[in-house]
């Protein structure tokens, strides 16, 4: 599609697929060696714009775990925040920006790393707090797969997704505007969430 909009849609229903969403390029080089080293298939995706610099100093799990990458983590947590590929420099700024708002507010970010296999077990150990994530597809892609973890193990949290519609084609535009036109600027999204929190 002219967005990438469905492409975890569609990736995802290919049997025997790993697919991999690079974050940053270090990431990337290691998912390009980890794809080569596998011999079976793989997709690689990343956003069209430049892949941003490291993240974070914390040392994520090596990816031969299949492990969810967890990589702000206070103590007392309150928010799950998953992203992955693009969306995870914004779930950074999207921290400061509910702190800066309500500093009670102690968010933990994970970044999946891999759509398929998905790492079910992280996402239900994390299910004591409000879900909420950053999905740069239709909800067939990352919302998709927490939420399948979750209902896989009879958990319940309350899940505040966003992510692009699926229920209408996207017209061109510049990203900004796109996001804009959809509520999904950090911004809006931060105060969707401050209000679905009752913050």
């Amino acid at each position: 599609t002219h967005h990438g909009l469905y492409s975890f849609s569609f990736l995802r229903q290919l049997p025997n697929l790993t697919i991999l969403v690079p974050s940053c390029c270090t990431e990337m080089r290691c998912m390009l060696q980890y794809a080569w080293s596998l011999a079976s298939p793989v997709a690689i995706c990343y956003p069209r714009a430049a892949c941003p610099s490291e993240q974070t100093a914390s040392t994520p799990p090596s990816l031969e775990s299949h492990q969810a990458w967890i990589m702000q983590n206070p103590s007392d947590a309150n928010l799950t925040i998953w992203a992955c590929g693009g969306e995870v420099a914004r779930a950074f700024e999207l921290v400061k920006l509910l702190q800066d708002a309500k500093p009670s507010i102690r968010p933990r970010i994970v970044n999946p790393r891999f759509l398929l296999p998905f790492d079910d077990v992280t996402a239900v150990s994390l299910a004591d707090t409000p879900q909420v994530i950053l999905d740069d597809n239709s909800s067939d892609g990352l919302t998709h797969s927490v939420c399948n973890a979750l209902s896989k193990a009879n958990k319940q949290a309350e899940i505040l997704s966003f992510c692009w519609p699926d229920n209408t084609i996207v017209p061109h535009g510049s990203l900004c505007e796109l996001r804009k036109a959809y509520g999904l600027t950090l911004p809006q999204i931060a105060e969707a969430i401050l209000t679905e929190l009752k913050a």
